[in-house]
């Protein structure tokens, strides 16, 4: 609770750890807190620079529905494209039956990942 009443009072969550920010996230979203859950989801879409921050952030984004950390990770993946088809952890959380339950479950935003992903390969091959 004293994340909360820090961001209650400054409005800032910049000094906050990974941990918690993953934690405000779905705190954020369950209590409809939309300032709060920008304000995290600004911040983790900051964090991910490496193919591993994608992958470990990706399904927070599955469970959350956090935009921009979504779009940090898919542009992670996109730079990574095509060696990123040979991620054997990429190809089980996107193209695995879970995965791609897990992406259908979020709708039509995950349709352009696929469809790249499906671009390439036909390329490639």
């Amino acid at each position: 609770m004293r994340p909360i009443e820090s961001f209650s009072r400054t409005g800032s969550i910049n000094s906050f750890s990974v941990d918690t920010l993953l934690e405000l996230l779905p705190f954020a979203d369950r209590f409809y807190c939309e300032c709060l859950k920008c304000a995290c989801d600004e911040r983790l879409a900051s964090l991910v620079t490496t193919i591993k921050d994608a992958i470990a952030f990706v399904e927070y984004w599955l469970d959350e529905t956090a935009h921009l950390l979504f779009a940090a990770c898919l542009q992670i993946f996109l730079r990574e494209l095509p060696r990123l088809l040979h991620n054997l952890d990429v190809m089980r959380l996107l193209c695995s039956v879970e995965g791609k339950a897990r992406l259908d479950s979020v709708g039509h935003a995950s349709f352009m990942l696929y469809y790249l992903m499906n671009q390439v390969r036909w390329r490639r091959t």
